[in-house]
């Protein structure tokens, strides 16, 4: 092995013992694991069997908040009117009318085509490999006297592009392969052969807007309280967005407040950092990319990449949840218990309903971080001003601490001077 190799398994050792003995976790609130900052073949041929052997060691420390109430009481904010959302209302109308719409047959021999829809039996097969019908599948994928609405994007891909201009009476075979994410997770990703008997095409007649209308939708209601109704509904979705803008601007404020010598460990800016990449990649498997398309992504490169254009708002993010410690501490503000049970036992609930695991161990720490950022952040609020002014033009430089052409810039520097090393 060596003598050299074994010194420095050696060495290693000690670092361990030394660091733990040391008591360091217990005086002070560490991030991370220590480091040498010299390298460990330098310490290793420094020591000598059985003499003293003195080394450096650095570890990130959890920093301290400087700041006193009068930094962040009264604290003044501006937030952007949030707007009536008129395209979420004519969504809402929209859906509404498509709920109580008059069913018509559209008759022999007319072809079914977009917006109209089928009643039919449907029975389905894996598709073997020669392209024929297999095994039959569960009946969760079929049944008889369906309704089919001919709308993309409602069952599986194919299966209405493949119903097009279908008639009453005709039977047809569609071959589809399901998603990878399906709601009967034994079908995931397998190719299937449907065949669907067409028992009656139909067209769907919207109701036009008025006292009718309002009366289909409750006997007793005339089309000036329903169209009241649907407008309170997104009125409801606007003040919320007010709201969650008005807390996210004093988080803002807030750490604008804090000293400008305050730093954060570079450490935990790492460990956000891997968190919020991860975030991404789950997020864009959610919305259907697929494992080989997240492989070429995850690349130390990328990552880099990801983490420089994010820094500015992952260290805003870590500032943040210390100030707001902070002041939750200094003013005595606590979460009741019983809100944080209550509120992880309805994400519990809302799991178990979609089928997905639930680990309570790592909700509860989320849940009463979430909770407690809110009641601070409405402390905050009650103890400052809010002045609502008008939208303003999306600037990037407040989200990624410079324009996009320089940071594209430096991103470009830093790549060329890796490069070269």
């Amino acid at each position: 092995i060596g003598m050299q190799r074994v010194k420095e398994a050696t060495v290693e050792q000690i670092v361990d013992v030394g660091l733990t003995h040391s008591g360091v976790g217990q005086k002070i609130q560490t991030v991370g694991d220590a480091r040498l900052p010299e390298d460990l073949e330098n310490v290793a041929k420094r020591y000598k069997v059985g003499e003293a052997l003195d080394f450096t060691v650095e570890v990130d420390v959890m920093p301290e908040v400087p700041m006193e109430e009068a930094a962040y009481k009264g604290l003044s904010v501006e937030v952007e009117k949030e707007e009536f959302n008129q395209e979420a209302y004519d969504a809402s109308l929209l859906k509404l009318r498509k709920q109580f719409a008059d069913i018509i047959d559209v008759g022999e021999g007319v072809p079914a085509e977009e917006g109209n829809q089928l009643v039919a039996n449907m029975d389905g097969f894996l598709a073997t490999p020669d392209g024929e019908k297999g095994e039959p599948l569960p009946a969760v994928a079929g049944g008889d006297g369906i309704t089919i609405p001919m709308e993309q994007g409602k069952f599986m891909p194919g299966l209405v592009e493949g119903l097009s201009g279908v008639t009453k009476g005709e039977t047809r075979d569609i071959t589809v392969t399901f998603p990878p994410r399906s709601s009967a997770p034994q079908l995931a990703g397998k190719t299937a052969i449907f065949e669907v008997e067409v028992l009656e095409v139909q067209r769907r007649e919207l109701p036009e807007p008025g006292d009718k209308f309002a009366e289909k939708v409750r006997s007793d209601m005339d089309w000036a309280e329903l169209d009241a109704k649907l407008k309170e509904g997104v009125q409801q979705d606007a003040d919320e967005k007010m709201r969650q803008k008005t807390l996210a601007a004093f988080e803002k404020a807030l750490v604008e407040a804090l000293p400008e010598e305050f730093e954060v460990p570079e450490t935990l800016v790492e460990n956000v950092s891997k968190e919020r990449f991860a975030m991404m990649l789950g997020d864009m498997r959610e919305r259907g990319s697929s494992d080989a398309q997240l492989k070429e992504l995850v690349t130390p490169e990328n990552y880099e990449r990801y983490k420089k254009i994010s820094r500015v708002q992952v260290v805003n993010s870590i500032k943040g949840n210390f100030a707001i410690k902070h002041v939750g501490i200094q003013q005595g503000l606590t979460v009741p218990q019983n809100e944080v049970d209550d509120e992880v036992m309805t994400l519990q609930a809302q799991a178990v309903q979609r089928g997905e695991k639930f680990k309570e161990s790592e909700v509860r720490p989320r849940v009463e971080q979430q909770l407690e950022k809110t009641m601070v952040l409405s402390w905050l609020e009650s103890q400052g001003t809010v002045s609502f002014v008008e939208a303003k033009e999306f600037n990037p430089e407040e989200v990624l601490g410079a324009t996009p052409e320089k940071l594209a810039e430096q991103l470009k520097a830093d790549e060329a001077a890796k490069a070269g090393e």
